[in-house]
């Protein structure tokens, strides 16, 4: 992982793993959706949408919480956690789907 000095450039390196996180989140995703009925389809697609309006805004206050640049890193590993933690949902559905 690269190294960076300061809030700003944490909240850099938070973004590289949260861009990781993300390509794994959305790879579980396609494979759960493959393996689903059509019914689990459109439902784990619902839910899915659902679970980025919660992330977006779950994630906002703490981008805003003080003020500070401290916030950035906050918000950045409140958006990389709950990324991180759908992919292994979706992960799991994946490997109990169909």
């Amino acid at each position: 992982m690269p190294r960076f000095g300061g809030a700003r450039n944490c909240g850099r390196c938070d973004g590289l793993e949260n861009d990781r996180q993300t390509a794994r989140m959305n790879k579980a995703f396609q494979l759960a959706f493959e393996s689903f009925s059509p019914g689990q389809q459109l439902t784990l697609r619902e839910g899915q949408e659902a679970w980025v309006k919660y992330r977006e805004l779950g994630c906002q206050m703490h981008y805003t919480l003080t003020g500070g640049t401290m916030d950035l890193i906050n918000g950045s590993g409140c958006a990389l956690s709950k990324t991180r933690d759908r992919a292994d949902a979706l992960e799991w559905f994946g490997k109990k789907g169909g």
